[in-house]
C-alpha cells in the first residue's frame, strides 16, 4: 500500500500500526483472519451510511424549503413527514400527516395518490390478519381516493402518465374485489408447463393488434398501456412460487394464498391482465379478448384461462385466438357463457360477464339432453340478447326476439345475483 504527503511523494504504510477501524466502505483485515469481514461490521457500516446518506438529503430538503416563506416552509415540513413516515412503513401516521397538509394547502394529485398508496398497505396489512371487513372499508377509501386522483390527473395533464395508467388499473382491481365490476374486465392466463415468460416476446406478439408496443415503457414483468379507444390496460406476470417463498414467515398467509391458486387450479406461474373501461365499455372487452390472444399465440398449450371469477372451457381456448386473429368478437368465452346446476334444483345456461357492462347476466333453463345443435343454438340465443340487452336494457316482464322467435324474460336470483331467464313464447 502507498500514502501520499504533501511534498508529492508516495510512501509506504505500515500494515501493522495502520488503523482503519473508521472506515465504513471496507474493512481491512489480517490475512491469518480467515473470517474475512464480520456480518455485524458491513451492516452497522452500511447502517450508519444509510443514516448519513438520509440525513445529507433531509439537510438539502430543509435548505431548499428554508428559501419559502414561512407558510410554504410549514406545508413542506408536513409533506416531509408524511413522505419519511411512509418510507419508514408508517402508513396511518403518513395518511394522518397527509390529511393535516390537505387542509393547510387544499386536495392535489399528489396527495389523493400519497394516500391511495398508504390504504394499499394497510389493506394488504388487513388481508394478512384475515380482516375482511377491514380490507373492504380500507379499498372503499383507497377507491374514491384513486378516482380523485384520476379527475384531477387528467384536468392537470402534467402528472406522470405511467403513474396515471396504474392508478386506472389499480381502481379497477379494487372495483373488482368489491363486487364493482362495471367497466372492468379480468383474467388470468397460466403459462404452459415448462414456458418461460418473455416481455419481448410477448410485446412481439402484441404487435398484430396494437402499433409500436415495443416501444412503450415496460420493466420485465409489468406493461401498462392506453389502447386507442382510452382503455387502460395492465399486463402482469407473477410466480407463485416466488410469491409463496417471500411468505415463508407467515404460513397461515401463505396457506391462504395457496388456497387461492388451488381454487383456480393454478399451479404453474401466470399473467393478469387487468383492463379499465374508458368511455366504450365494449372496447375494453375487446382489449381484453386481444391481450389474451397474443398470450395464447405466444405461449400455445395453456391449460387454464380464467376470466373474471370463472375458468373458461378449455376446448374454447383456441376460439379466442381464430377469431382474434379474424376481426370478431368472441361471445360465446367474452360473455362466459356456461351451464351449471343451481340451488333450485335447475340446470341453467347462462352468462356470468353482463354486469361488466353494468347489466343482469341472461340465462335459460336447459334440461341436460340437449345434443350439440341445439346446445349452440341456446348459446347463440344468449348471445343475440345479450347484445340488445348492452344496447338496450332488458327488464323482468319484457319481450325479445332472437333468431327468429320470441323470449319472455323473467328476473331470477341465482347465488345472490339477479338473472333474467328467457322463456319462448310458443304463440309467437
Amino acid at each position: 500500500m502507498a500514502d501520499m504527503d504533501d511534498d508529492g511523494k508516495f510512501r509506504e504504510i505500515d500494515d501493522e500500526s495502520f488503523d482503519d477501524s473508521g472506515n465504513m466502505y471496507f474493512h481491512f483485515h489480517d490475512p491469518s483472519d480467515t473470517g474475512g469481514v464480520r456480518g455485524s461490521d458491513l451492516a452497522q457500516g452500511m447502517d450508519g451510511l444509510l443514516g448519513e446518506m438520509m440525513e445529507m438529503s433531509l439537510g438539502f430538503v430543509e435548505h431548499v424549503l428554508s428559501l419559502f416563506p414561512g407558510d410554504v416552509q410549514e406545508s413542506g415540513e408536513l409533506a416531509m413527514r408524511a413522505v419519511s413516515a411512509a418510507a419508514a412503513g408508517d402508513a396511518e401516521t403518513s395518511n394522518r400527516l397527509l390529511h393535516l397538509l390537505r387542509k393547510r394547502i387544499g386536495t392535489t394529485p399528489g396527495i389523493c395518490k400519497a394516500e391511495a398508496d398508504n390504504l394499499m398497505n394497510l389493506i394488504s396489512e388487513a388481508l394478512a390478519m384475515g380482516d375482511e371487513e377491514k380490507a373492504s372499508r380500507l379499498m372503499k377509501k383507497e377507491r374514491k381516493l384513486l378516482s380523485e386522483y384520476i379527475k384531477l390527473a387528467e384536468k392537470d395533464g402534467s402528472q406522470d402518465f405511467m403513474e396515471y395508467l396504474s392508478a386506472r388499473t389499480e381502481r379497477a382491481r379494487i372495483s373488482e374485489m368489491l363486487g364493482l365490476r362495471k367497466g372492468v374486465f379480468s383474467a388470468a392466463f397460466e403459462m404452459p408447463e415448462g414456458a418461460e415468460f418473455r416481455m419481448e416476446d410477448f410485446l412481439s406478439g402484441l404487435d398484430r393488434f396494437y402499433e409500436n408496443t415495443a416501444d412503450d415503457e415496460h420493466d420485465d414483468t409489468m406493461y401498462l398501456f392506453l389502447s386507442g379507444a382510452g382503455n387502460a390496460v395492465r399486463v402482469q406476470y407473477a410466480d407463485p412460487s416466488v410469491i409463496i417463498s417471500g411468505l415463508g414467515e407467515d404460513p397461515e398467509k401463505a396457506g391462504r394464498f395457496t388456497d387461492l391458486l388451488d381454487a383456480f387450479d393454478m399451479h404453474g406461474s401466470y399473467v393478469t391482465v387487468t383492463v379499465e373501461a374508458g368511455k366504450d365499455i365494449s372496447s375494453a372487452a375487446i382489449d381484453l379478448q386481444q391481450v389474451l390472444a397474443a398470450l395464447i399465440g405466444c405461449y400455445p398449450g395453456t391449460r387454464m384461462i380464467a376470466i373474471g371469477n370463472d375458468v373458461v372451457p378449455e376446448a374454447l381456448i383456441p376460439a379466442i385466438a381464430a377469431d382474434s386473429e379474424d376481426g370478431y368478437f368472441c361471445e360465446a368465452v367474452m360473455y362466459m357463457i356456461l351451464y351449471e346446476d343451481t340451488n333450485e334444483g335447475r340446470s341453467v345456461l347462462r352468462s356470468h360477464s353482463a354486469p361488466c357492462w353494468g347489466r343482469q347476466d341472461i340465462g335459460i333453463v336447459i334440461s341436460g339432453d340437449e345434443d350439440d345443435k341445439e346446445f349452440s343454438r341456446l348459446v347463440a340465443v344468449i348471445c343475440e340478447v345479450l347484445a340488445k340487452h348492452i344496447a338496450h336494457r332488458l327488464e323482468d316482464g319484457d319481450h325479445v326476439e332472437a333468431l327468429g322467435m320470441e323470449f319472455r324474460v323473467h328476473e331470477q336470483i341465482y347465488e345472490e345475483e339477479p338473472v333474467l331467464l328467457l322463456t319462448e313464447r310458443k304463440d309467437g
